[in-house]
Parts: structure tokens; C-alpha cells; sequence
């Protein structure tokens, strides 16, 4: 946890960002716009379907605006030279693009005015792990080994992740678990905002495309407070 965090109230978060630098702009304008305490951002920044230059410049974009962000399996796939048969592979970067991307942690956890929130790429350490909102019997067990711990830890209240594209607010034993979705242009593109005090999230639909989108409609979904373990 950053060292003197103020307890935040209303953040923005960014799901897997691909390096759709459009979306990227609009997003951070979108949270701009909504006064937020913090915008989170979930990881994958690379490997997209864009030119190299528009993920250097993602990078550039998140860290001068100082966006909260973890790094997503893509991210370690790319800095060790790994799995680049991925369809829309980034190529090599600017040294100061791996620099920011070496520095980012696997988890960042925060203090919230409802109790602790862990920022994560999947669920927890495993940035593999998949969680659905319909995810449920064999598949649900899967994800356990990587769920429990954070079920279990009674400071934290929810979990921020992505990975699999799909937005959700997933209310579980223990724990809330939010996804936003991803700026990826093959997905329906969406940001989120998250509300602690008010115990809501509002998914808000970016178009999707090369051109710079414009935001959309609010879906706003009740976030109900984590149910207790017994």
C-alpha cells in the first residue's frame, strides 16, 4: 500500500489497455471530466492491434498522468521475449517504455473508505486466472486457489482485475471482484467507475474503433457490500 494514501472515495479504472491509444485518450478524459480520487489500470498495455508507436505512447500516456497501474501476462511475456507467436505481437520499445514497464508491480493493494482494495491483473498473483460473472462449479474451482487468500484476508474489501475483457461486478464470500472490461477494438470497449462510498459501480461504454470515441450511456450496476465467511 502506497505509504500516507489518503482513503479513496471514487476511482476510474482501465481494463486491459492493448495499446488502443484512442480509447486511452478518451478514458482519461472521461475520469478528467468525473473528478476522480485515483484512475487504476489493470495491465496488458501491450500486444494490440496497433503500431508499436501507439503502445509506446499508452505507456507514456498512463505514466505521466499518473495512473495507478499493475503489469498483465502480456507485459511479462514481453519483457521475457516470451509467447510473441500472440496474433498482434508489440515489437521492441523505447528504453524508457521498458523502464516503466519493468517498474510495475505484479498487485497494488489500496486503502478505501470500505476497507482495503487489491488492483491485480487476473485474481491475485496468477494474471491467468479466469473469472467470469457466470463462472461457477468446475470452472469456479479452477480460480480458487487464487480467490480464497483473498476471500479469507479480512482487511480487504474487493479485488480490481481484468484479463478476460469482459466488465463485471461480482459480489462473492468475502469479497467483491470488479473487472472493466478492456479499450481492446474487438471487445465492447468500457471504462468503470468505481464508487466506495456509495457502494456502486458505473460501467461506461466507449465505441470502439480507431477514431477517438466518444463516451456512452452510464449501466450503472448496485455493488453489494462482501458477504462475511463463516
Amino acid at each position: 500500500m502506497d505509504a500516507g494514501q489518503a482513503p479513496l472515495r471514487r476511482v476510474g479504472v482501465i481494463g486491459d489497455v492493448h495499446g488502443e491509444l484512442a480509447a486511452l485518450d478518451a478514458a482519461l478524459e472521461v475520469f478528467r471530466t468525473r473528478e476522480v480520487d485515483a484512475v487504476l489500470c489493470v495491465g496488458d498495455i501491450v500486444d494490440g492491434p496497433v503500431p508499436d508507436e501507439d503502445v509506446a505512447a499508452c505507456c507514456r500516456r498512463l505514466r505521466d498522468a499518473g495512473v495507478w497501474s499493475v503489469a498483465g501476462n502480456h507485459e511479462r511475456w514481453w519483457l521475457a521475449d516470451e509467447m510473441r507467436t500472440v496474433p498482434t505481437p508489440t515489437g521492441p520499445l523505447p528504453d524508457d517504455v521498458r523502464t516503466y514497464l519493468e517498474a510495475l508491480p505484479r498487485t497494488r493493494r489500496l486503502h478505501t473508505v470500505a476497507g482495503d482494495a487489491l488492483l491485480c491483473h487476473a485474481v491475485g498473483e496468477d494474471d491467468l486466472a479466469i473469472l467470469y460473472p457466470e463462472t461457477k462449479g468446475y470452472a469456479l474451482q479452477s480460480v480458487m486457489p487464487a480467490l480464497v487468500p483473498l476471500m479469507k484476508d479480512p482487511e480487504l474489501s474487493y479485488a480490481i482485475g481484468g484479463h478476460t475483457h469482459r466488465r463485471m461486478a461480482r459480489a462473492m464470500p468475502g469479497l467483491t471482484f470488479i473487472n472493466a472490461g478492456t479499450l481492446h477494438r474487438a471487445f465492447d470497449v468500457s471504462v468503470a467507475l468505481v464508487d466506495f462510498a456509495a457502494q456502486e459501480v458505473c460501467h461506461v461504454p466507449l465505441e470502439g474503433g480507431p477514431d477517438a470515441p466518444r463516451p456512452g450511456a452510464d449501466e450503472v450496476v448496485p455493488m453489494p457490500a462482501p458477504l462475511p465467511l463463516h
